[in-house]
């Protein structure tokens, strides 16, 4: 058995690197923490589905919808590693690929979707299966939609079984809360705003940069209990905290050892199981107290949901904030998805994967300069 012998002790599980931190509270409340992190990352093949109904044709600010988010959609697709594959579908009632299985660094693949999409009639009504159903391959997708779904196939988890894959949401204000498929799918939601074309490619950026799953079906196991871990992305970090009943009062002197293994499944499709242990000293961690408290908040959100109790949704409300993570009612079911799923794309969350806040703030800058030029060219 490898031996995690101290707080912070690292060990190897397959791509896996783990970390145990432990922390006893002055009630005598012992808590570990295993964190769980990927190192490097991989080619990915992104799926882009694009709502081309109706409504997309609504014009603000002299720009129909449609436009603001071709804009936003060709100023992301720019900022994506050159060997990352891009499969693009335009979607109403019936979808249309408009490019499929292309290299982003391709002279041909960005020029030709932004001229297909400029192109694109609109489509009608919503139906978001006939964009998944041409998007099996992909190892994720980002899906955007303005609106509720009104046809084909509905049902959240029926639309993750058609693809397999994580489906990040991007709902254009008003929009529809796609949240549950977010969950399902282990993707993550988030709103943007055809008014703030900078703010919309910033998102998309972080969506479509969002690095692939490397290890699914976690599951950690401590003293003859499963615990169920969320996956881990390729350079990303997860954080899981399970209580531990004090057999004896520890100490530097008389720490006690728990034994624990995490399993999961690897890129292979092959399950990989690492034993460890830690050592629990009585010693406080302020970290690790917390992230007990943003977990249970999470979790308290779900029952909420599940029995519509109103009070603990404002009991979870106000464990978040707490714990330094503002949100509220309007958007505690996303704060709740991104903590127990240990993933957002907002770049100013702790939990956006670092590659995705960098291209968040390229996307930014690329719009800040074509700001610029055209002001100088109206000037």
């Amino acid at each position: 058995m490898l031996n995690v012998a101290s707080l912070n002790t690292e060990f190897c599980l397959s791509k896996l690197i783990a970390s145990t931190e432990t922390h006893t509270g002055s009630d005598g409340e012992q808590l570990l923490m295993v964190s769980l992190r990927v190192e490097g990352s991989g080619r990915k093949h992104m799926g882009l589905a694009l709502d081309y109904s109706t409504s997309m044709s609504d014009r603000r600010n002299n720009q129909s919808k449609r436009d603001v988010l071709v804009q936003a959609a060709v100023t992301a697709l720019n900022l994506m590693p050159e060997d990352d594959m891009i499969t693009v579908v335009a979607y109403g009632t019936h979808a249309t690929v408009l490019m499929r299985n292309a290299r982003i660094g391709h002279p041909v693949t960005i020029p030709k979707v932004c001229q297909d999409l400029r192109d694109q009639p609109f489509m009608g009504g919503t139906n978001p299966s006939s964009a998944l159903s041409e998007l099996r391959e992909c190892d994720q997708i980002l899906l955007v939609s303005d609106g509720e779904f009104n046809d084909g196939v509905l049902q959240p988890d029926l639309l993750h079984k058609m693809v397999g894959c994580p489906v990040l949401c991007g709902s254009i204000l008003p929009g529809c809360d796609m949240s549950e498929l977010a969950n399902v799918s282990e993707g993550s939601s988030f709103e943007i705003d055809c008014n703030e074309a900078d703010t919309m490619a910033s998102l998309m950026a972080s969506a479509l940069s969002a690095p692939n799953i490397a290890a699914s079906s976690v599951t950690l196991l401590v003293q003859g209990k499963k615990y169920p871990v969320p996956s881990v992305r390729e350079g990303c970090c997860v954080r899981y905290v399970v209580p531990i009943p004090a057999s004896t009062e520890p100490s530097e002197e008389n720490a006690e050892t728990v034994l624990f293994s995490v399993t999961h499944m690897d890129t292979r499709g092959l399950l990989v199981t690492q034993n460890g242990s830690a050592r629990i000293t009585g010693a406080a961690n302020n970290d690790v107290e917390r992230q007990w408290h943003l977990q249970k908040a999470a979790a308290l959100v779900e029952e909420a949901q599940r029995t519509g109790c109103q009070s603990k949704q404002s009991e979870a409300i106000r464990m978040f904030c707490a714990a330094g993570v503002t949100t509220n009612k309007h958007s505690v079911l996303r704060t709740a998805s991104s903590q127990r799923l240990q993933f957002s794309l907002e770049p100013d969350s702790e939990l956006c994967p670092n590659v995705c806040r960098e291209s968040s703030a390229r996307a930014m800058d690329e719009m800040d300069e074509m700001d610029e030029e055209t002001n100088s060219v109206g000037d």
